[in-house]
């Protein structure tokens, strides 16, 4: 867990040791972070009110065996209200995942 961050309230998370969270990360209520097979977020990013982001996946043939597979947000990325991040993907750093509002600057 780095220096600065905020997590707002109603926030689940699955696990919560497959979790690497760098300084000055927000992260807003209601959202879920499933860690089971890993996720890590980059300094100064943003993860907006009711996200989900994900780090396993099924077979639709086979939904009892899953896939942990590694999700990274990237520094300064922006994952908008309500968006999915999928397991295994990357956000690259300044990138804006969904609907993101204006920061009003």
């Amino acid at each position: 867990m780095g220096n600065g961050v905020r997590i707002h309230h109603g926030v689940d998370l699955v696990y919560g040791y497959n979790l690497k969270i760098g300084d000055g990360v927000t992260i807003r209520q209601g959202v879920l972070l499933n860690d089971r097979g890993g996720i890590t977020i980059g300094k100064g990013a943003v993860i907006g009110s009711f996200a989900r982001v994900y780090s396993q996946t099924y077979a639709p043939d086979d939904y009892d065996h899953a896939t942990l597979v590694p999700t990274v947000i990237g520094e300064r990325a922006r994952i908008g209200s309500h968006a999915i991040v999928l397991a295994g993907h990357t956000v690259k750093p300044g990138e804006a995942v969904g609907a993101f509002p204006a920061d009003g600057s």
